[in-house]
């Protein structure tokens, strides 16, 4: 086979061809099911497949659409090969499903791709037998909820930091306090023992706190 971009791209459709054939051999079937045939069928050809492209890419020039692509897929790989698990191999059946609803009049792009968003949820729901508004209505409260949760740890955590912060201060000027009064008597002590005359009060008690 040549090094050109065309041998090279009909090589690696003739490899995702592969997949598809054993998508639709399995569709329908239980996800256990398919999980199984997808390990011992497919996950053969996605073995071979990432280092051959990796080989490819190095025999083509970076600046083609070919390379691109082919750059894409690799950074992508575990995202490409999660469908060797339970989930579809392509989005093509909800796609499809949602082509049929009128988007015309989404609003602006950010509405579209709301719309995109619940509409792909929906769509999934009734594909996988799920009531998609006791579906929605669950993950949207179990939302709130984490997020009130997190909030209220939060709080708590920054009272308890400002708590420790303040019982740190009160220990320090506790500490210092019992410093100066240990040297205040250590001095009276010394004086007392000399036969030096106690100094009269400045206005305070010099063993005071």
């Amino acid at each position: 086979m040549g090094s050109g971009p065309a041998p090279i791209a009909t090589e690696a459709l003739a490899r995702i061809t592969q997949l598809y054939h054993i998508e639709s051999e399995i569709r329908g079937r239980a996800a256990d099911e398919r999980r199984v045939i997808r390990q011992e069928r497919s996950r053969p050809v996605i073995n071979a497949l990432e280092p051959w492209l990796g080989e490819q890419l190095t025999l083509i020039s970076q600046k083609t659409k070919l390379a691109e692509a082919i750059g894409y897929a690799l950074s992508s790989w575990t995202g490409l090969t999660r469908f060797l698990g339970r989930v579809e191999i392509d989005s093509n059946v909800v796609e499809r499903a949602i082509r049929r609803k009128n988007a015309l009049f989404a609003g602006s792009d950010g509405g579209a791709a709301h719309w995109a968003t619940i509409a792909s949820l929906i769509e999934s729901c009734k594909l996988n037998g799920i009531e998609p508004h006791a579906y929605l209505s669950d993950v949207i409260t179990r939302i709130v909820v984490a997020q009130d949760r997190g909030l209220r740890t939060a709080h708590t955590t920054h009272r308890r930091s400002r708590h420790d912060n303040r019982s740190r201060r009160m220990h320090k000027l506790l500490r210092k306090h019992r410093l100066r009064f240990r040297q205040n008597m250590k001095c009276s002590r010394l004086r007392c023992a000399a036969g030096i005359p106690r100094l009269p009060s400045q206005g305070h008690d010099e063993t005071a706190i």
